[in-house]
């Protein structure tokens, strides 16, 4: 791959998401540091201080705890075991995978009692099944109203009650008495862990605008680094810019960013990964008059970014990909031969 090398033109004094010039600028990284630390890590000073406060607090933050990379960044060691209290799971669902009384039941993540390892923990939450039924229906406390135990009144339905703790059983069973459900109590559910004491588990997960917004923003700034400033200050631009900022949706009316099934390497597949570090790679589109990206942290989700649909400037090869090692700690670039096309 013949790559651009990167830009050593000075830093604009215009900030390149809301154009403001004669303010404050303050320091920003092409991957988030939510998301790992990298020798001569890849940092930009052309974002002005008020968009980086606003990308911080308003996407980057919900990226980093209410997303499925957010998982991710504690499943990897980026983020220690004490960080999973401040997941939430609006967008990312953790299920139990094994087969059992337990599959499907929510759990989210935990430090263990010695704060150094990862653990699960059940979410207060009701399972119902009736006679001659496979699978367990699983309902949040939230969830819990007339029409959803209807079905589960006959003196044949089975029910689970679990949540990580005595009080939450016994509040969760306190409003099934309200709702008119009273059951005998049988027993108490086997543990769903394995002997070795792993457990497999299910991650579902939606993406929502402010997480693609997140995603598109590092895109931007991938750009910016690599080319320059004025480069990504192109009017080409201002609709991609305007939409990671403002969230305003640009004239083709679809967000810019959406998820594709193919990965970002060649020789990877859905079932098997060469690398769990962030990829991040910026081309001309299949008809060479548009420019994309792809950003993949963890190198799970593989997300299609549309920058321009059609550049305006002189065509040149700009392909480069980079992949930020997680281990290593370290930022290499991308051959050809590495990424799919």
């Amino acid at each position: 791959m013949s790559s651009s090398p990167l830009s050593n033109a000075p830093e604009s004094p215009v900030c390149i998401y809301c154009r403001a010039t004669g303010v404050p600028f303050s320091r920003d990284h092409v991957i988030p540091e939510a998301f790992g630390k990298f020798e001569n890590n890849f940092v930009l000073t052309c974002v002005c201080g008020a968009c980086n406060q606003f990308f911080g607090d308003q996407l980057e933050l919900v990226l980093g705890r209410n997303s499925r990379e957010a998982i991710l960044r504690l499943h990897h060691g980026v983020k220690s075991p004490a960080g999973a209290a401040q997941l939430k799971y609006d967008n990312a669902e953790l299920t139990v995978g094994e087969p059992g009384p337990w599959r499907g039941a929510r759990i989210m993540l935990a430090a263990d009692p010695t704060g150094t390892k990862l653990d699960t923990r059940p979410l207060p939450q009701v399972g119902f099944k009736n006679e001659g039924e496979t699978d367990w229906k699983w309902v949040s406390e939230a969830a819990l109203t007339d029409s959803i135990v209807d079905p589960y009144r006959k003196s044949t339905a089975l029910l689970q009650v679990i949540g990580p703790s005595q009080d939450d059983i016994d509040r969760l069973t306190a409003k099934l008495n309200t709702l008119g459900i009273n059951f005998n109590r049988k027993g108490l559910l086997p543990q769903p862990a394995r002997e070795d004491g792993t457990m497999l588990t299910k991650l579902a997960s939606k993406v929502e605008d402010r997480i693609l917004r997140a995603i598109g923003k590092i895109a931007g700034n991938y750009v910016a680094y690599i080319h320059g400033a004025p480069f990504f200050l192109q009017a080409d631009f201002d609709d991609y810019r305007n939409w990671v900022r403002y969230g305003t949706l640009p004239p083709w009316r679809i967000p810019p960013v959406v998820v594709v099934t193919t990965p970002v390497l060649a020789l990877d597949s859905s079932q098997w990964r060469q690398t769990n570090g962030h990829l991040v790679t910026f081309d001309w589109n299949r008809q060479g008059d548009g420019l994309f990206a792809q950003v993949s942290l963890f190198n799970d989700l593989n997300y299609k970014i549309l920058l321009c649909p059609r550049y305006s400037g002189l065509l040149h090869d700009i392909r480069i990909g980079h992949l930020f090692d997680l281990q290593s700690r370290t930022i290499s670039a991308l051959g050809a031969a590495t990424l799919a096309e």
